[in-house]
């Protein structure tokens, strides 16, 4: 399962010197939680985090002693929708 926080933002490139004046938009991969790991292989291991959770990252961060209410409060406030 992948991770239902897993989502793409967009990114607005600079424009090339002496290229295009317009700058790109680009979609790159991020985090609703706003949990920005920065590691190598970050995305493989939200796809490999399970729907419920909890988050990968937390538990790298935190262990599995401290409960992720960050994950556990958004996925309430999602299913309720």
């Amino acid at each position: 399962m992948t991770c239902i926080f897993l989502t793409k933002r967009q990114k607005v490139m600079p424009p090339e010197i002496g290229g295009s004046l317009t700058p790109n938009v680009i979609l790159v991969d991020g985090c609703e939680l706003g949990r920005d790991p920065g590691q190598i292989g970050w995305i493989t291991n939200c796809e490999n985090t399970p729907t419920n959770g909890p988050c990968w990252y937390w538990v790298d961060e935190h262990g599995t002693d401290i409960p992720d209410r960050g994950f556990e409060h958004s996925l309430s406030k999602r299913t309720t929708r």
